[in-house]
């Protein structure tokens, strides 16, 4: 469909596409008077990424993509014939019928409206249709407007100063920089652009309560589990605080992912390789630990991250560095070596421990190496 074709456009597939549709969102809602009057200027991008209706525009269509699946089709039926403006009809008609049912708009509210609307396919193409002043030769117009302006020319001193500095930089690459020791920064406000994986729409978690939350966490998951099903296979608000209900509901499931809020509203966890059933082929052997490499840690609030096996980084592991999973009667362990755990839960699932350890080479998950549990939660895979 030449879905990258400067003459034949069709869905925005980059970043940059992105911020552009959501400024022709803001523009049009202002020409149109359909929203609260806005003023872009030229520094539109920048304020873009600060404000949470035109965060949520830029991901217009996930909004679409969230709708049942017959307004779907209804929808790609329109698309394919009246091409993309149809589609920033139906995204400003989404906006309307949102606005008079929620108070304000933002991606998350967006979303829950989408999957839960009210009206049939055929009352949204109506509405859609009743936005007017579009046509398919304006858009071009309206991109060529917000084009971002070309960067001033560099000086010859400042291009021989990068050039120095990306020379320094190649010749003191590290093996803790590979791509595969995956550490992510924090991702702020700004960083709206998640990722290309849609994550699962009819799932509903204790800790994972904000659509921010799930799609970052499947970002991060195995390819061959976004296409299945997940569900909650233990939550200890509903199960009880009990170790051996935990082990009992979460037996017959692999892989699995251990999620955990503190009482200080921090969630964090483990993305479990192997099913913690395999402890009883290693009960008599005591200490030892089971799991595979495709184990990790990860950090969810405050701040985002990521912990993969430092054996992903480096060829040969000590067995200090092969310390995965490991439970008994008493605890659960994810990630040890050096005399410390990774991730630590008690029996009472109450308390727990985190620190840096030798297996996955990482942050300690909470702000405090001992802290209480609120919730712990089992994810499973159907």
């Amino acid at each position: 469909m030449h879905i990258n074709s400067r003459d034949v456009h069709f869905m925005s597939t980059t970043k940059a596409d992105k911020s552009r549709d959501a400024i022709i969102l803001v523009k049009l809602t202002k020409k149109l008077g359909l929203l609260r009057p806005r003023k872009v200027g030229a520094d539109a991008r920048e304020k873009l990424k600060n404000n949470a209706l035109d965060t949520a525009f830029g991901e217009y269509l996930q909004w679409i993509f969230y709708l049942p699946f017959h307004h779907v089709i209804r929808v790609i039926d329109c698309f394919l014939v009246e091409g993309e403006k149809f589609l920033f009809r139906i995204a400003l008609s989404l906006a309307i019928q949102c606005q008079k049912h929620k108070n304000g708009i933002n991606l998350e509210k967006m979303r829950e409206f989408c999957e839960n609307i009210q009206i049939s396919p055929q009352k949204l193409i109506s509405v859609a249709l009743k936005v007017t002043s579009l046509s398919r030769k304006g858009l071009p117009l309206h991109w060529c407007c917000i084009a971002l302006t070309p960067p001033s020319p560099l000086s010859p001193a400042d291009i021989a100063k990068a050039k120095s500095k990306a020379e320094l930089k190649s010749e003191n690459i590290s093996f803790n920089e590979s791509p595969l020791h995956v550490k992510c920064d924090v991702i702020s406000a700004k960083d709206y652009i998640i990722g290309a994986r849609i994550a699962p729409q009819h799932f509903h978690s204790q800790i994972l309560n904000t659509w921010s939350l799930v799609d970052t966490l499947w970002e991060w998951l195995p390819e061959r589990l976004v296409v299945r099903e997940p569900e909650v296979v233990f939550c200890s608000e509903e199960n009880g605080n009990s170790l051996q209900t935990f082990f009992t509901l979460c037996a017959d499931f692999e892989p699995t992912i251990l999620l955990i809020k503190t009482i200080g509203n921090e969630v964090f966890g483990a993305f479990c390789s192997t099913s913690w059933s395999k402890r009883l082929d290693l009960m008599s052997k005591s200490g030892q630990y089971f799991g595979t490499g495709e184990t990790f840690l990860f950090q969810l609030l405050p701040t985002h991250a990521k912990y993969e096996w430092v054996g992903k980084a480096q060829k040969i592991t000590s067995h200090s560095q092969q310390l995965f999973m490991s439970a008994n009667h008493r605890s659960i362990c994810v990630g040890s070596g050096g005399g410390r755990f990774g991730l630590f839960v008690d029996e009472s699932l109450t308390r727990g421990q985190s620190d840096r350890c030798e297996t996955f080479d990482n942050e300690r998950l909470c702000s405090e190496t001992n802290f209480d549990i609120s919730v712990v939660e089992v994810i499973a895979f159907s």
